[in-house]
């Protein structure tokens, strides 16, 4: 199977985050990279999703149908019984891999707590969710970066979708990341240019894509399409 250059390099498994305000897109990004086919359909073997409202949500409404296994907490025990049922499979028989997503749980009890089962998943994702055949993925989607998601879960993100967000949001990323990208500056303008077009995303891959010369190399695209750092 050919995957669009573009797209991040999933090989190692990824943690990706996806932070925009309400509306902007962000489960529209779930739907394209877990179904269509010039993404990553049909790569993962299974999925949980957890939300608030993750089962009214129309966008994922197919996906959800397809694989199940939609909580609306993010609690340790809800996340163990999930992380029990991987880790506990036949060991005579292929190993699955896994994603799980956790779409705005910024309300949910557990989700911004230091010590929990989702900051101890976010340190060891790849071991707990890869499969023989494939990688591991665990995506958090949030209105807000900063503030909320826990520093330890922050940390391991390897792939960043950046959506409109506020200015104070958007400031913290560039100087945290701007290292990175070339400069605060240059991330500035890259952040700049992406979200003030509708629906724009600056998509950023510390890991790189699937272009073999990027390998372990940072990226950046607008909207997985059009290469904009280096």
């Amino acid at each position: 199977r050919i995957i669009d250059h573009r797209l991040p390099s999933v090989k190692g498994g990824i943690q990706m985050g996806i932070f925009a305000r309400p509306f902007s897109g962000k489960s529209t990004i779930l739907l394209n990279w877990f179904g269509r086919k010039d993404f990553y359909r049909g790569y993962y073997d299974r999925m949980a999703f957890f939300g608030a409202s993750i089962q009214h949500d129309d966008t994922l409404e197919s996906l959800i149908n397809h694989f199940g296994n939609a909580y609306d907490n993010c609690e340790d025990g809800t996340i163990e019984d999930v992380l029990k049922y991987q880790t506990e499979q036949d060991p005579d028989k292929e190993r699955e891999n896994m994603a799980m997503i956790f779409d705005d749980c910024l309300s949910m009890n557990g989700f911004s707590k230091r010590d929990s089962a989702l900051t101890r998943l976010s340190a060891r994702y790849r071991h707990l969710l890869k499969g023989d055949r494939g990688s591991g993925c665990l995506v958090i989607s949030n209105q807000r970066i900063y503030g909320s998601v826990p520093l330890s879960v922050r940390a391991s993100i390897n792939v960043w979708i950046i959506g409109r967000l506020n200015w104070s949001q958007l400031e913290q990323f560039t100087k945290e990341f701007g290292a990175v990208f070339g400069g605060e500056e240059a991330l500035r303008t890259m952040l700049e240019e992406c979200l003030e077009k509708e629906h724009g995303f600056f998509c950023g891959y510390l890991d790189g894509d699937n272009e073999p010369e990027n390998h372990g190399r940072p990226v950046a695209y607008f909207n997985f399409k059009e290469k904009i750092f280096p």
